[in-house]
């Protein structure tokens, strides 16, 4: 990846209000240039909530990767927490919408992830003609330091993604099981 942001957002045009009271601080920030546009929402209570909306519209990804192949995507990202709350320290969900990747304009992907004081989670879905595909994770942060990893697919053909060049249309559906113990001592254990 080439990391010489500045010159591939170009001109950049950003706008916003915030407020500020005793209990609550808030804003907006509006966010445009070269690569796509960017709106930003949140909040942060004084009892730890906090909430932040992130909205992308024409998001040039090969401008901002470097990858060719990658175009474009409108992204909507929702998260909310509370900072003293153990159970809902923080959680997240969004959809990626209209990405296209080497010419192929993929049906939306769906995320989602929560944090809490015992475990972090997470989802990824995607529900295209060309794949169906979920992908689940579990860290376990306690005791146990085990990471879950479950992916399934189905309808998955790579070469009407454009994935892989070939004159074959192959079909193809798997699933992957996987767990990960971390002992701390230096020794792992991975069960497949």
């Amino acid at each position: 990846l080439d990391y010489d942001i500045a010159d591939k957002l170009g001109e950049i045009f950003v706008k916003g209000e915030m407020s500020f009271s005793k209990d609550l601080i808030g804003g907006e920030i509006f966010l445009d240039c070269n690569s796509g546009r960017l709106v930003l929402d949140g909040s942060l209570v004084s009892d730890g909530c906090y909430s932040l909306s992130v909205n992308g519209r024409d998001l040039k990804l090969n401008t901002l990767t470097g990858v060719d192949g990658l175009k474009g995507c409108n992204l909507a990202v929702n998260a909310s927490g509370n900072f003293k709350d153990a159970e809902n320290y923080a959680s997240i969900s969004g959809r990626v919408a209209n990405l296209v990747y080497n010419g192929y304009s993929y049906a939306p992907i769906g995320f989602e992830g929560k944090c809490t004081a015992s475990a972090i989670t997470g989802k990824i879905s995607a529900d295209d003609p060309n794949v169906k595909m979920q992908l689940t994770a579990r860290y376990n942060i306690d005791d146990e330091k085990m990471l879950k990893i479950k992916l399934d697919a189905e309808d998955f053909v790579p070469a009407d993604l454009k994935l892989i060049k070939t004159d074959k249309r192959q079909e193809l559906a798997f699933g992957l099981n996987g767990e990960i113990f971390d002992y701390g001592d230096g020794k792992t254990i991975v069960n497949a």
